[in-house]
Formats: C-alpha cells, sequence, structure tokens
C-alpha cells in the first residue's frame, strides 16, 4: 500500500490556530506545518526556524506548495479567505463558525461545487470527545428508549466588550460561539431536527443572554434547552450538562463544569433519578491541564486528512455548517414570531 505524502498546511490566526489547531498538529504525523500568518510580528510565539511566518494571509494561499489551508481568524474575515483559498485549490479546515452568515457561506459554496476535489471540513469539537461519542452509541443501542432529554448551558464570559466574539454580526455571539456547537452535536447524537420553538436574547454585551425553548427531532424525540451567557455572580455556576431520560427511573448524564479549558466531560448513569448514589461512571476523563479542545481538533484533522486522501466530503463539511446556519435563521425566526418553526 502505497503511503501518503505529509499534507503541507498553512494555518492563519493566532489565538486558536497556535494555541489549540497548531498544538494538535504537532501530535499527528498526518500533516506538516510550513507557515503561519498573524495580524502583526509582535509577541510572536515560539515557533521552529523553518515555519515561515506572514503578516499577509494572501501569501500563505499563493504557495503553491502548500495543500491546505487553516483557517481561524475572526469569522468577519472568514468568506474573503475562503474564497480566495478555493480559487486556489486548497483545501480548507476552518474553525467555526465557518462565516458570519448563511449568504456569506452559500457564495464560498458556489465557488466549492465548482471544485468538487477539494476538502473541506469545520472544526466542532464538543461532538468528537470522548463522552459524547459514548452517549452517541448508548443513543443508538436498540435497546434504548428515550422518554425525554434536558440540555443546561451556563457560560460565564471572559470576552473584552469590543471582541468580535460579543457581536452576533461579526459571527460571534451566542448563536455563533455556543448554539452552532449544541446544533451541530444533538444533531450527530438524535438525528435530524424536525423543528424548534425557542425564545432567544443576543445582545452585544453577553451579560444576560440566552436562548430558551425546545428542539423536537424527527424521530420525535423532544429536548428542553437552556443556555445561559453571562457572569457568575448572575448565574451562580457555570455548568454544560445533557441529560437524557431512558425510563421513569434511569438517566444518562453527559456532563461538565466548564470553569476552565482543562475540565473534562463525563459520562454517567443514574439507575434512581432520587438518588445520587445510584451513580454509575460510564467515562470519565482524565485529570489534566491540557486544553480540552486538542484532542477532538485532533481527530477532527485526522478526518480532515482522510478526506483529502480518499477524496470524499466528510460529514463536517462546509454544507453540513450551512445547514447550523440555516437552523440559526429558523431558531432566530421562531423568537421574533413567538412560535413553533418547521425544519427541513
Amino acid at each position: 500500500m502505497k503511503k501518503n505524502k505529509k499534507i503541507l498546511v498553512g494555518i492563519i490566526g493566532r489565538n486558536f490556530g497556535y494555541n489549540v489547531i497548531y498544538r494538535a498538529l504537532l501530535r499527528s504525523n498526518l500533516f506538516k506545518v510550513s507557515s503561519f500568518c498573524f495580524k502583526n510580528k509582535k509577541n510572536i510565539p515560539n515557533l521552529p526556524k523553518n515555519i515561515k511566518i506572514y503578516t499577509d494571509w494572501k501569501k500563505i494561499v499563493k504557495d503553491k506548495k502548500v495543500n491546505a489551508l487553516i483557517v481561524s481568524a475572526p469569522p468577519l474575515t472568514h468568506k474573503k479567505i475562503l474564497s480566495y483559498a478555493v480559487k486556489n485549490n486548497k483545501h480548507i479546515f476552518c474553525e467555526k463558525p465557518c462565516t458570519k452568515s448563511s449568504k456569506d457561506l452559500k457564495e464560498v459554496i458556489y465557488l466549492i461545487n465548482k471544485k468538487p476535489f477539494l476538502s473541506h471540513m469545520v472544526n466542532y469539537t464538543l461532538a468528537y470527545l470522548p463522552a459524547f461519542q459514548l452517549l452517541k452509541k448508548k443513543i443508538f443501542h436498540p435497546k434504548t428508549i428515550i422518554k425525554k432529554a434536558y440540555l443546561e448551558w451556563v457560560i460565564f464570559n471572559r470576552s473584552m466588550d469590543k471582541s468580535w466574539k460579543n457581536y452576533h454580526m461579526k459571527g460571534g455571539g451566542i448563536l455563533f460561539n455556543y448554539y452552532c456547537h449544541t446544533l451541530y452535536y444533538l444533531e450527530l447524537i438524535f438525528g435530524n431536527i424536525h423543528s424548534t420553538k425557542v425564545d432567544i436574547k443576543n445582545h452585544i454585551k453577553n451579560e444576560n443572554n440566552y436562548i430558551l425553548g425546545d428542539i423536537i427531532f424527527k424521530s420525535k424525540i423532544k429536548i428542553k434547552i437552556k443556555i445561559l451567557v453571562g457572569n457568575l455572580k448572575k448565574h451562580k455556576k457555570s455548568i454544560h450538562q445533557l441529560r437524557v431520560k431512558t425510563s421513569d427511573n434511569d438517566c444518562l448524564i453527559l456532563s461538565s463544569s466548564t470553569k476552565k479549558l482543562s475540565d473534562q466531560f463525563q459520562l454517567y448513569k443514574l439507575k434512581n433519578i432520587k438518588s445520587i448514589n445510584s451513580k454509575k461512571i460510564i467515562f470519565s476523563g482524565n485529570l489534566s491541564k491540557t486544553d480540552f479542545r486538542i484532542s477532538p481538533t485532533l481527530a477532527n484533522l485526522k478526518r480532515f486528512a482522510k478526506s483529502i486522501n480518499l477524496k470524499k466530503i466528510d460529514r463536517s463539511s462546509f454544507f453540513i455548517a450551512n445547514r447550523i446556519h440555516y437552523i440559526i435563521n429558523k431558531s432566530l425566526i421562531s423568537s421574533k414570531m413567538n412560535k413553533r418553526v418547521i425544519i427541513n
């Protein structure tokens, strides 16, 4: 069997690009980092001398030796970068959200459809954590009957007021920072969404933003949703928990305190909801000081490499990212009209 050559990649973006994606790449022998693009050359992290440093991202895209582009810049810039990358025949691994709007992404997809040989993928991390994958297996087990489910995600907002992460129109806010992750992993675990009815508050300052309501899947499973973003003085605790009731007494619980980026998700079962003593650990993440996002990012990068080598589109493609945009837009309509909307 012919061994595939290492995929030469260029990375655009410093924060997540260096702290998570680059560190994930160091754990893989499938890729070789050829270049990095930063906004400026101030406080550049310590990188090997053979990695080229740029402040103009177009120079990476134009480099004919670079096979794939990793994009982790502010979403407001993604459409321009992605379009240019497609025109220059680059495979693309992009941090979420892929673009700041469905309109922008559709324009990128229009270009991609002309070049079906290109691989494209969005880095949805939560869905590929071990605890989430184990829950998916439990859900898909023939003997598992789901009575109901409840999702609670309370986030302590650390972003500065002027950060793009607080602005929905710039690809941030509660919908693009958190809800897109939720929608992706819920459809991966429970199947396609049929309808939703939610109330959304998504102001510029994430002091008291929320998504409250429910989602009904085509399988008729109904999940109640409560996502809150603000300060800990108001919400008291930080938590990400998905509870799936499988009988009158049994419950599968996926949970993390999410206080720190090193906090791991656990999966456990309560055989008696009223008794914490009935708790049975199914998966417990190892104690670590490592950013929990590195591991699923590495798993996604491996799938990205496979997509390139086999010339097959991955599930986390731009097409799926566009569906996430579509569901977010439908959710906004539901909130504005105060009614349930159908998701096709």
